[in-house]
């Protein structure tokens, strides 16, 4: 295969997976509407849709073997870079690093351990983030590259795709991306206070 195809198929999976990762922070902001409105919510998705978080894990896992060589090459060139695209190319990468990490450490930290629990989830859910500040700050970090890389790669989806084409196009597709980021952040870390304080 080509570079393109590879791009072409990077692109596609990584669009795969921000989706379910929308769908997944959705998921947890119910917590917002209570303990039994996150529980359900919880529940339905293990037992209705185990599919989606599968194929998210399955297109993640692809997203990250075609993007792991790129993001590396593009934080190499750190050094030597000279235009505002080319640094945001890099942050790109390295957020895409991190949030790798952050996944694969909440997989086996809270999302399998969680599947043990048969009733009081929420309750559950609160007392793990409350027991070390490394897990809060953990989260936060996590969420934060979550959001960056999953805005800054919409925009590039859409400019890739020949979705935004032209200046204005272009424009629309930054407005989206910053507000994609913004939903993203605001309703993790709001999430992420709601267990703070106990439900």
């Amino acid at each position: 295969m080509d570079d393109f195809g590879r791009d072409r198929i990077r692109s596609l999976t990584g669009a795969i997976t921000a989706l379910v990762t929308v769908a997944i922070v959705a998921g947890y902001g119910e917590v917002r509407e209570g303990s039994v409105a996150f529980e359900l919510a919880q529940q339905a998705s293990s037992t209705t849709s185990w599919m989606l978080p599968l194929a998210g894990l399955i297109a993640a896992g692809v997203y990250t073997l075609l993007g792991w060589p790129l993001w590396v090459s593009r934080i190499r060139n750190v050094g030597r870079l000279e235009s505002f695209e080319s640094w945001c190319s890099a942050f790109h990468a390295g957020s895409g690093f991190v949030a790798v990490v952050f996944v694969i450490w909440h997989l086996a930290g809270y999302a399998w351990p969680s599947l043990a629990v048969t009733s009081g989830l929420a309750t559950w859910t609160s007392i793990y983030i409350q027991s070390s500040s490394l897990v809060l700050f953990g989260y936060a970090g996590g969420i934060l590259a979550l959001a960056t890389h999953i805005a800054t790669g919409a925009y590039h989806f859409s400019i890739g795709w020949g979705l935004a084409t032209g200046e204005r196009a272009m424009g629309r597709a930054a407005i989206g991306s910053a507000v994609l980021f913004g939903w993203i952040t605001l309703t993790g870390l709001e999430t992420l206070a709601y267990f703070v304080q106990g439900v």
